[in-house]
């Protein structure tokens, strides 16, 4: 029997204007350099285009679209027998909001002009349900269940 303990799951702050700790990650994620007021600014700059672009209530848009862009389950390569597989693992539900964000971040650092302005499009994009971080997830979740017969090598 094993005497270590369970380490306690730290609390993650939350952002200063919202109050949610998801928008606090995606500002984690944004961040480059240890510049966090910058990607703040960006962000919240990002918020008010939604508001004035689409006049509607950003946070709400912002949990939906995260809500549209989490992955159920993502693969996992595993050598057996000197051949690599793909096994699909469910994702618990704070790895899947990582997942959603880097890839909203992702495909909007893809794109050409101003950063809040794509960031903006891309997560009302999101919401709607036709963008590239949707697709990706769509895509993620195909070759989950193409690889389902490996399933049983998890463990």
């Amino acid at each position: 029997m094993s005497r270590r303990f369970k380490l306690k799951k730290k609390k993650n702050n939350c952002d200063k204007f919202y109050n949610c700790e998801k928008i606090n990650k995606i500002i984690n994620i944004m961040m480059k350099n240890g510049k966090k007021r910058k990607s703040e600014k960006i962000f919240y700059k990002c918020m008010s285009y939604i508001r004035k672009t689409y006049k509607k209530n950003p946070y709400e848009i912002f949990c939906q679209c995260i809500k549209n862009s989490i992955p159920m389950t993502i693969l996992k390569k595993k050598k057996i027998g000197g051949t690599r597989f793909n096994i699909p693992v469910k994702l618990s539900i704070s790895k899947g909001i990582f997942y959603a964000l880097k890839n909203i971040i992702l495909v909007t650092k893809k794109k050409q002009g101003k950063f809040y302005e794509n960031l903006g499009k891309e997560i009302y994009d999101t919401y709607r349900g036709n963008s590239l971080s949707v697709k990706i997830r769509d895509d993620i979740h195909k070759l989950s269940e193409a690889n389902r017969a490996f399933s049983h090598f998890i463990y």
